[in-house]
């Protein structure tokens, strides 16, 4: 079903969920119509109501999740893309890891990059910028994947808990941790929904999920007012040189 679409069915079933509830509010003698009404609009429609009805009459796991809804708005706001997510699957909540990222099927790091030239006020690749040439070897990659979530942690600067931790040491460890195309669109998202901030303001976000083809490894920070990327030795570690870890499932 079209995203447009199921919004719309979406805003419907809602109003018959509370409908429904309203009906059977008026059918217990308990609660004269005064109370009913008080209850209902305490517990408005994402209230513990509606979602047991919603349950009962649509199914389990239908609700989209707020952060899925997010990032649809995002890429439909900011790449003009409506995502179909049917069939999604949402990795595992895990704490500390608030921020969630989709990657739509058909995304590219070159279209990705010209999306930060056309927002960010200056951008500049150690690599060019055909990113997509330079950067060929990914953990993830949506052209494999197709559309998929991922989960990271919510904090403007990489990973205080991998600080000074090479991308070797990374590999050898089994870590799962953000690719470069996950960097950039994250950027996007948080630039989008904080009205124009930026990430990595005062260290580098090691993006060793992904190795240029020359086997180095890319990183990521904003740097001067430039929104930068270049590379790096996979055996190289800084205290300010930190990846950033992956919640994948």
């Amino acid at each position: 079903m079209p995203m447009s679409n199921r919004n719309a069915q979406s805003k419907t079933d809602n109003g018959l969920v509370l409908e429904f509830g309203s009906a059977v509010l008026k059918s217990l003698p308990m609660l004269d119509e005064t109370a009913m009404k008080h209850w209902i609009a305490r517990q408005g429609k994402n209230g513990q109501l509606a979602k047991v009805l919603r349950t009962a009459l649509i199914g389990e796991g239908e609700e989209l999740d707020v952060r899925l809804q997010e990032q649809l708005r995002f890429y439909s706001e900011v790449f003009g893309l409506d995502v179909d997510v049917t069939g999604l699957k949402l990795p595992s909540e895990r704490e500390g890891f608030g921020w969630l990222l989709l990657v739509p099927a058909g995304m590219t790091l070159n279209i990705a990059w010209a999306k930060c030239r056309e927002r960010f006020k200056s951008c500049y690749s150690y690599m060019g910028d055909d990113l997509d040439k330079a950067v060929p070897t990914n953990e993830r990659d949506p052209a494999k994947l197709g559309t998929y979530a991922i989960r990271f942690r919510d904090r403007v600067e990489a990973d205080e808990e991998w600080r000074d931790t090479s991308a070797n040491n990374i590999t050898t460890k089994k870590i799962a941790t953000i690719t470069l195309l996950e960097r950039i669109l994250l950027e996007l998202w948080y630039h989008w929904k904080t009205g124009g901030k930026h990430l990595d303001i005062m260290n580098w976000t090691l993006c060793s999920g992904s190795r240029c083809s020359d086997g180095s490894v890319p990183s990521v920070r904003m740097s001067d007012d430039y929104f930068r990327v270049r590379w790096g030795y996979p055996d190289y570690s800084d205290g300010r040189l930190r990846p950033r870890e992956a919640a994948v499932s």
